[in-house]
C-alpha cells in the first residue's frame, strides 16, 4: 500500500470520529441538558481536541506528497470548518449549562439566606392532662415537634414527654421507664391512653 493511500485511510478515520462527535451534539436536547450530559460533553470535547493534532500531522504530510495540492487544501478547509464550528458549539453548551446552574444555585442560596432572616415565634410544647378531648391536638403537636425529630435522642424525648404531662397523666407516667414510653408512644392512641389513663 502506498504512503498516500495509508495517510488517506488515517484521515478518513479522523473525519469519521469528527462526524460521530457532530452527530452526538446534533442529537442532544439542549432544553433538557443535565449534569450527566454536561460531563459527557466535557469528556468528548477532551478527546476531540486532541484529534486535531493527529489530523493536522496526517493532512500536512498528504499536502507535501500529493500532486493535487488544491484538493488537499479544500479537504483541510472543510475539516477545519466543521471542527471549529462544533467545538465552539460544545463549549457554548457547557458555558450555558454552567451559567444556568450557577444562577439556580445563586437563587436557592439567596432564598435560603432570606429565609434565615425571618425570626419565627417559639412554639410551646402542649400540655396534656389525660383528657380525651385534648389528646389529638397534643399527639399531633408533640409528634411533629419532638417524637419525629431525629436530632433528639430517646431519653430527651422521654423528658420532653414528662414535661408536657400534667395532672393524672403526669402521675401515671412517673414510674414508667423511658424505653417503655418510647415503644408505647410509637403505637396508637390507645397504647398511650393505656399508659396515661390507666385503661
Amino acid at each position: 500500500m502506498s504512503e498516500e493511500r495509508e495517510l488517506m485511510k488515517k484521515r478518513g478515520s479522523f473525519k469519521g470520529r469528527l462526524t460521530t462527535f457532530i452527530n452526538y451534539l446534533d442529537a442532544l436536547n439542549i432544553k433538557t441538558l443535565n449534569e450527566s450530559d454536561a460531563t459527557e460533553i466535557q469528556l468528548r470535547l477532551g478527546k476531540i481536541e486532541s484529534l486535531y493534532e493527529q489530523y493536522d500531522e496526517v493532512q500536512t504530510r498528504l499536502e507535501c506528497i500529493t500532486e493535487d495540492v488544491h484538493a488537499q487544501f479544500s479537504e483541510r478547509s472543510e475539516f477545519e470548518s466543521k471542527y471549529y464550528k462544533y467545538l465552539a458549539q460544545a463549549q457554548s453548551l457547557l458555558t450555558k449549562f454552567n451559567k444556568d446552574n450557577n444562577s439556580i444555585s445563586s437563587n436557592k442560596s439567596t432564598r435560603a439566606s432570606n429565609n434565615k432572616l425571618v425570626k419565627l415565634p417559639t412554639i410551646r410544647l402542649p400540655k396534656f392532662s389525660g383528657s380525651y378531648e385534648t389528646w389529638l391536638e397534643f399527639h399531633d403537636t408533640f409528634t411533629s415537634l419532638i417524637h419525629s425529630n431525629d436530632d433528639i435522642d430517646e431519653i430527651n424525648k422521654f423528658h420532653y414527654l414528662r414535661a408536657s404531662l400534667e395532672g393524672a397523666a403526669a402521675v401515671v407516667i412517673q414510674s414508667i421507664e423511658s424505653q417503655r414510653v418510647t415503644i408505647w408512644w410509637l403505637g396508637s392512641y390507645c397504647a398511650i391512653g393505656l399508659i396515661i389513663n390507666g385503661c
